[in-house]
């Protein structure tokens, strides 16, 4: 009997901490969609969000997003890739990231002209016009600030995220009509420019809006 009544107090303790550790622990609505204007892709996207671990001080998330630009003057499609921490309670978070993005991006409607020569060996200069294609890719640190309900519901970050040169690709000019190609301005580029900015580190910022649900 004298063991029995320590052993219950015990007991009882032990299942009041876990049950303390349980509600702090309630989870939170892991799934938000949103638009970034700026930010990672650049140009403006539509992304997801999605909370991985969820701590009584920190949280994880992964972050995904699709930037589309369909012009004929330019045509951009990139991917940005993010995995963040989130440092704070209840609605409020300190927001640090490790990103990486990639975009493929198309300068249309370019200006140029070439030169050949008529039936007497004469030049003559000829104004065209065509394509170049790009591929950039870029390393894209975070640090901002998230407001996400833990039931759900309006989404807000703003974020420094400056893009930090990686790979390049400046593909050859390409003419409209003959798909004559240039090799101009053609070449991989490493670690030199942050995408299409002649710096390899260049400042930036995105704001970001959505919506956090449940399942």
């Amino acid at each position: 009997m004298k063991n029995i009544i320590p052993t219950i107090c015990v007991w009882f303790l032990v299942q009041g901490t876990y049950a303390q550790d349980t509600l702090r622990l309630e989870k939170r609505a892991p799934h938000t969609i949103y638009v970034e204007a700026f930010g990672q892709g650049l140009y403006d996207a539509i992304a997801y969000d999605r909370l991985i671990v969820q701590g009584p001080k920190h949280v994880t998330s992964f972050s995904t997003g699709l930037t589309i630009v369909p012009t004929k003057d330019l045509f951009v499609a990139g991917v940005p890739l993010s995995y963040n921490w989130l440092l704070g309670k209840r609605n409020h978070f300190l927001e640090l990231g490790l990103g990486l993005s990639a975009m493929y991006l198309v300068e249309g409607n370019v200006h140029f002209s070439s030169t050949t020569n008529d039936l007497n060996g004469n030049p003559i200069t000829i104004e065209r016009m065509g394509y170049i294609p790009h591929f950039y890719s870029y390393f894209t640190p975070k640090i901002g600030y998230r407001f996400q309900q833990k039931e759900g519901g309006l989404f807000l970050r703003a974020t420094l995220t400056p893009a930090v040169a990686m790979v390049n690709y400046d593909g050859m000019l390409v003419e409209y009509g003959s798909q004559m190609k240039y090799n101009s301005f053609s070449g991989f580029s490493f670690f030199r420019e942050a995408a299409f900015f002649p710096f390899r580190v260049f400042p930036w910022a995105g704001i970001s809006v959505g919506y956090t649900f449940d399942n």
